[in-house]
């Protein structure tokens, strides 16, 4: 947004942005050349622990700026998903990301300026007078309220708010047809929730127990009972929006305990018993359904323990392999091209180096499954560095297949994200990763 155009080479090793002229910082300093290169080097200080887009910044072999208006970006190997990364990374002011106020304030470029953080409670947004779109923002401010859903759901019926992000199904099924609000559903979030397996422990290390797990997914009444259709059901991990996407594919995997039963019988496993962790509190839906996987595995002869824990108690097992059996969780970016959620996940990145034990960041080298596969490796290098349409199709179907087969990753469903608004509110626009915009948003008066 804040480049007039842009020359992309056909190999997809550099591009060339030509920024606007004129656009200037909420503290007045006019936006150049040098605050991309600040921004996209920023990320690699390891002080600043910028996870994914440290790995997306390192593309770049070279950052020149032979002018205020112009940027140049080499790479030493083509990097087709580039852009994916270009919409994700704000442009933040380097003098005040530099001085003392930095981990408070954030001075950017855009339409609303921060004007309040409370931590806990909310934030306010002020018009930005000297937005470089003209006559934009139309909102004279936004605040965004810290509260529980239930109870934002009755300030929003109250009239006391505008939206609520994440309404219960209970809540959109309740308001369907009610003309005073509107379920905003973002058309392609990328977000979706999946089943992982420790593969370093037997019998998991057998993909024959693994896929039998997955057979006994009854991912369609998860959808049909516990999301009340507005979710859709996969074991592949791609939006309907992703080149990978397969239709046909996506459906493998339908419910079959029979199948399961079997494919234990032939991996030599006459009984299992194995722990599930998860965030506890971050998705009640699928803590829910858990529940029904229990007892489905139980019918065959498997044991499995809920395990709900804190996010960072989750994040030290799952990264280091410290779970008996399997982790759930939400991911993304399925809607983006598949080489994106492939190289940042924590979930389906292949494994390049050992992750250091004593660490409870996310290691850049491993994944939470401790599958380490060279097919697997060779198969996300080739998806990252393909260019041509018929190759990249073609290694899609590879993915797919190999995905299936292995079932390291279990993907069970969309995790849809919503906000339930005044029908006053109109003009959200979705963005590539998982947000709205609120720069042409207006409100009836």
């Amino acid at each position: 947004m804040l480049a007039e155009s842009w020359d992309l080479r056909s190999d997809y090793t550099q591009i060339k942005f030509n920024l606007r002229k004129g656009v200037q910082f909420h503290n007045g300093r006019e936006f150049t050349s040098a605050d991309v290169k600040y921004n996209l080097l920023r990320v690699r200080d390891p002080k600043i622990a910028s996870g994914l887009y440290t790995s997306f910044s390192n593309w770049f072999t070279t950052v020149e700026t032979p002018d205020r208006y112009t940027l140049v970006l080499k790479s030493d190997s083509p990097h087709p998903s580039i852009f994916d990364y270009f919409e994700r990374l704000n442009m933040l002011d380097m003098q005040t990301m530099e001085g003392p106020d930095s981990k408070t304030t954030a001075v950017g470029t855009g339409p609303f300026t921060l004007v309040e953080w409370i931590q806990g409670d909310h934030l306010s947004f002020s018009k930005n007078n000297n937005y470089w779109q003209s006559g934009r923002p139309y909102l004279d401010g936004i605040q965004s309220l810290i509260r529980k859903t239930d109870v934002a759901m009755v300030q929003l019926e109250a009239g006391a708010l505008d939206s609520v992000r994440g309404p219960s199904v209970t809540d959109i099924v309740r308001l369907k047809g009610n003309s005073a609000y509107t379920n905003v559903v973002h058309p392609y979030p990328g977000t979706f929730y999946e089943y992982g397996v420790n593969v370093t422990r037997p019998p998991l290390d057998s993909k024959l127990v693994r896929q039998a797990l997955n057979y006994a997914i009854d991912r369609q009444r998860l959808v049909n009972q516990v999301y009340q259709g507005t979710a859709v059901a996969g074991a592949l991990p791609w939006a309907s929006s992703s080149p990978a996407y397969d239709a046909t594919r996506n459906t493998s995997y339908a419910f079959d305990l029979d199948k399961s039963r079997s494919l234990l019988k032939e991996a030599g496993v006459a009984s299992l018993e194995m722990d599930i962790i998860l965030q506890g509190g971050a998705n009640p839906l699928q803590e829910t359904f858990l529940q029904a996987y229990q007892a489905d595995l139980a019918s065959i002869g498997a044991k499995l323990n809920i395990v709900p824990m804190d996010s960072a108690a989750w994040v030290d097992m799952a990264n280091h392999h410290r779970y008996n059996g399997m982790y759930a969780a939400g991911d993304n970016p399925s809607n983006l091209s598949p080489s994106s959620v492939l190289n940042i996940s924590p979930a389906w990145r292949p494994v390049t180096v050992a992750c250091v034990e004593t660490s409870t960041t996310l290691c850049p080298g491993s994944n939470n499954s401790g599958f380490e596969n060279s097919d697997w490796t060779n198969l996300v290098a080739a998806v990252s560095a393909a260019t041509d349409p018929a190759q990249q199709q073609q290694l899609y179907s590879q993915l797919n297949d190999f995905i299936l087969d292995q079932c390291w990753v279990m993907p069970v469903s969309d995790n849809p994200l919503t906000f339930m608004t005044r029908s006053g509110l109109h003009g959200m626009a979705p963005t590539a990763h998982q947000g709205f915009l609120y720069t042409d948003a207006w409100l009836d008066q």
